[in-house]
């Protein structure tokens, strides 16, 4: 019959079938307007994933948890303060200084490229600039990097939603408990112990990215500010905060702190960028084959593309707190899908292996494809 492969719809499964569709719709709206409340809310998260750890240890010496919770707070919050009032200070006027001094830069690197480029008038030509326009950018410039000093300011006076986001910390340390029985109620049984686990490798994943981004950016901003002074190149503390806090963004944070350096290098001399390049050069190789291996962990290895994609997509979508949370968000998404996908379905890592290296290997030009087992009716 003609109508057999048709399936009816009822008048009442399309009024279902709409009614969901804009539920469906409502609801991404929703989470589309809150997601920078959800993203705040991860943070809380993770600084409770990162804090459990010394909570746990103080309520086994029978510190109760609430009392343990406020210990680890407050020691944290009087470590921060303490490096504020160290570091914040010279870090905006050298900030504000930096801003004054771009045009005596500029002029420098303008002199330079006069002498290098004086025997080849095309490319004379192609660098030169009009006066009235570099003026105006570098005024604007000048604004902008005072703003940020000043930004920064703000940011530190942003006493409010550090307070919540702390408060909440507090609350989900203090009471954990309540919160995840909740969560195990509303899965189906068998999901349960996975989701569990998923969560437990997702906790120390946190922790050891922490742990690492801020011990290994210590160093290499301990290193990066020893030799931006060697070198003379200024304001050496401000770059090498910026390869700190570079080491919480895999792959791109760290190429991102060496662009200002290896510019700002060009007041100094000609030869003084080369001499910078080959400092955050060696920097990068002391942390990949030393700094990396002994203090990340091995949980913590992913593969490249995927950190990038989620630095990207996430930076993309809600800016630096966006890429901030990436490798979280990431850890997460690995721990998930092993727990609920991969050993749920027994997937045979060998087999997964062959399929990968048949699609690596080289196929040959005649006599069929490589390693393809041949079909019955090609063997008779």
């Amino acid at each position: 019959m003609a109508g057999r492969g048709i399936v009816a719809i009822s008048f009442g499964d399309l009024v279902k079938l709409l009614i969901l569709t804009f539920v469906l719709l409502i609801a991404l709206h929703f989470l589309g307007r809150i997601a920078h409340v959800l993203l705040l809310f991860s943070l809380v998260i993770i600084l409770a994933m990162m804090l459990t750890a010394p909570v746990s240890w103080l309520e086994r010496r029978r510190v109760p948890r609430w009392c343990g919770s406020l210990i680890v707070i407050v020691a944290l919050l009087g470590i921060a303060t303490l490096l504020g009032f160290l570091f914040i200070p010279p870090l905006v006027e050298q900030t504000n200084v930096l801003g004054k001094r771009i045009p005596e830069y500029y002029n420098t690197l303008q002199l330079w490229l006069a002498d290098v480029t004086q025997n080849r008038p095309s490319l004379q030509r192609l660098i030169t600039v009009d006066d009235q326009m570099l003026g105006d950018m570098f005024a604007r410039a000048e604004q902008m990097i005072r703003q940020a000093g000043q930004f920064v300011i703000t940011l530190i006076g942003g006493v409010a939603a550090l307070f919540i986001v702390l408060l909440m910390t507090v609350f989900t340390l203090v009471q954990p408990r309540p919160m995840l029985q909740g969560l195990f109620a509303l899965l189906p049984k068998q999901q349960r112990m996975p989701t569990a686990r998923a969560l437990r490798t997702t906790a120390r994943q946190v922790r050891v990215w922490v742990w690492s981004s801020t011990v290994i950016g210590l160093i290499v901003a301990a290193i990066a500010w020893g030799g931006l002074t060697l070198l003379n190149v200024q304001p050496a503390l401000l770059l090498a905060s910026l390869a700190f806090f570079g080491e919480f963004f895999p792959y791109i944070g760290p190429v991102a702190a060496a662009v200002p350096a290896v510019a700002l290098a060009f007041a100094v001399g000609p030869i003084t960028p080369l001499w910078i390049l080959i400092l955050y050069l060696a920097i990068h190789q002391l942390e990949a084959s030393l700094l990396t291996p002994l203090i990340v962990s091995r949980r913590m290895r992913f593969h490249p593309l995927s950190v990038g994609f989620s630095l990207i997509a996430l930076g993309t979508a809600y800016g630096i707190l966006g890429a901030f949370l990436a490798v979280p968000a990431l850890a997460a998404v690995k721990a998930f899908y092993t727990e609920l996908i991969f050993k749920q379905r027994g997937v045979d890592e060998r087999e997964t292996r062959e399929c990968a290296n048949l699609v690596l290997e080289s196929q040959k030009l005649t006599g069929g494809d490589a390693g393809e087992p041949k079909s019955n009716s090609e063997n008779g």
